[in-house]
């Protein structure tokens, strides 16, 4: 299985193996190198409902956090980063919450759609930096919903 930037990329020749990295990716729903926590690790979710979803990290050495939605085929995308206790982001019908203080992370759509299939990632932003470039840990195993 070939790995891309922390999670298990695609490769058009190898459905099979994109399909078994990711569901054992899934199966822990934990890095254990960031203590990053993702749940529920699948959704099926009816369209028109609202759904949400958690990320739970270590809050003593909070720095950002990152939401990613990817799809099957593409490369994942960045939907949010939050770095404010209390900080809330929101891009249409896709809000994003932070509590810091206990140290998680809150994903919300509302009125899911066939568009909202994808797996859903939180990483863990530190403050390493390599090359002026933040380093961020491991993620977590992903939601995978499905509408």
């Amino acid at each position: 299985m070939r790995a891309f930037s922390g999670f298990c990329g695609y490769d058009s020749d190898h459905r099979l193996d994109q399909f078994l990295c990711l569901t054992l990716s899934f199966s822990t729903g934990v890095s254990s190198a960031s203590n990053v926590e993702q749940s529920p690790q699948s959704l099926n979710v009816q369209e028109g409902k609202s759904t949400n979803f958690t990320c739970r990290f270590p809050s003593s050495s909070f720095s950002t956090l990152h939401w990613y939605r990817w799809e099957p085929e593409k490369s994942p995308k960045i939907l949010f980063v939050i770095s404010l206790n209390g900080d809330e982001k929101q891009e249409g019908r896709v809000k994003a919450t932070l509590d810091t203080k206990n140290g998680y992370s809150y994903l919300y759509i509302k009125g899911s759609q066939p568009e909202d299939s994808a797996t859903y990632l939180c990483a863990f932003g530190t403050v390493l930096f390599r090359h002026l470039q933040p380093i961020r840990k491991p993620m977590a195993g992903g939601t995978l919903v499905t509408v």
